[in-house]
């Protein structure tokens, strides 16, 4: 049997002639066909497939091609569209001494706008020390006193007795040891030589005094009890 010459195909036929191909080939590869038809069949494959194959290489190489030849136009296209620059028109620069005078006012400028807004200003309000931890208080208005522990920062208190208010000015240190071996420190308003104080443990009174060397008051004539072993 004579081997079929085809003219050349599309991709389109080509497509559909190896389908036919590969079905076609199932059906001579089953038993009872003969060999000789099997050849021609396996001839005519190989022939449109190489073809097919040519083809799609082909159209790839063109397909990679397009863009370059599209990017090599359109810089020239572009730089054809852009006006011409027209060039600059040289500018003598100023002389030294007028520049170090406009720096100068706009120094000065820069000065009399900070005075100003200073002066409009309202003067800040000063800071208010506050305290925390034990305190121990004497009403300005009634003389009482109280100690009392402040877990929030706090420059004043109110006075349980008359309701007077106190601020908490010119506080100074109290450091208090007790015969039954407690020990505190405190921040009082009290500005007086001695006065007595009573224990928070035990409420026994506590003659305290000032003693100028340490800048607090402390027990008089007591030394501080000694630090437990264990402790710094």
């Amino acid at each position: 049997m004579e081997k079929v010459r085809f003219e050349a195909f599309n991709v389109e036929e080509l497509r559909v002639l190896r389908r036919a191909c590969y079905e076609a080939g199932a059906a001579f590869g089953d038993p009872g066909h003969t060999a000789a038809e099997r050849a021609t069949l396996d001839d005519l494959a190989v022939e449109i497939l190489g073809e097919l194959k040519k083809k799609e290489a082909a159209a790839a190489q063109q397909r990679q091609e397009e863009p370059l030849e599209k990017a090599a136009k359109e810089p020239e296209k572009g730089a054809a569209d852009q006006p011409p620059v027209a060039p600059k028109a040289f500018q003598k620069p100023e002389p030294q001494k007028k520049r170090a005078v406009q720096r100068l006012d706009i120094l000065e400028r820069a000065k009399a706008a900070q005075l100003a807004e200073s002066a409009h200003r309202a003067p800040e309000p000063p800071n208010e020390a506050k305290f925390t931890g034990f305190l121990y208080v004497r009403c300005e208005k009634c003389g009482q006193e109280r100690g009392f522990c402040a877990k929030t920062p706090i420059s004043s208190c109110y006075c349980r007795e008359c309701g007077g208010k106190t601020e908490l000015k010119n506080m100074r240190q109290v450091k208090i040891w007790c015969e039954c071996g407690s020990a505190y420190r405190y921040h009082t308003n009290i500005q007086d030589a001695a006065f007595d104080m009573p224990c928070l443990n035990c409420e026994a009174p506590v003659a305290l005094e000032w003693n100028e060397n340490k800048n607090r008051y402390q027990p008089m004539n007591s030394e501080p009890p000694k630090a437990r072993r264990g402790r710094k």
